[in-house]
C-alpha cells in the first residue's frame, strides 16, 4: 500500500519525470476540450427540437460520451496542475535539479 501511495505522490518522482508528465496531462486536456461546446451545443438543440426521437437515434448516447469527455478533460487540467505546482515548488526550493527529487519530509 506505502509503495501505491509513493507512486502517486508527485513529490516523490524524479524531476525529469514530472516535467514529462506535465506535458502528457497538458496535451490529454487539449485532446479532450478541444472543440466540445461545439458539438454539446448542437447535441442538445438535436435534442431539444427531435425530443424522444433524438434520444433514440442516439442523442443520449452522444451526450454522454461529450459530459464524459469533459470530465476527462477536467481531471487531466487537475493533474496538469498537479505536475505544474510541483515544478514550480521544486525551482522555488532550489531542489529542481535533475539528478534527485525533492524530499517531501522536507515540503
Amino acid at each position: 500500500m506505502h509503495a501505491i501511495v509513493r507512486w502517486l505522490n508527485p513529490s516523490s518522482w524524479h524531476t525529469l519525470l514530472v516535467f514529462v508528465m506535465l506535458g502528457v496531462f497538458g496535451g490529454l486536456f487539449a485532446w479532450f476540450s478541444f472543440n466540445l461546446i461545439h458539438p454539446l451545443m448542437a447535441n442538445f438543440r438535436f435534442i431539444s427540437q427531435h425530443g424522444w426521437l433524438a434520444l433514440q437515434v442516439g442523442g443520449l448516447r452522444q451526450a454522454i460520451q461529450l459530459i464524459s469527455s469533459g470530465y476527462l478533460a477536467i481531471a487531466a487540467y487537475i493533474a496538469f496542475r498537479v505536475c505544474e505546482v510541483e515544478i514550480v515548488g521544486r525551482l522555488r526550493d532550489g531542489s529542481g535539479s535533475i539528478n534527485q527529487p525533492a524530499d517531501p519530509a522536507e515540503m
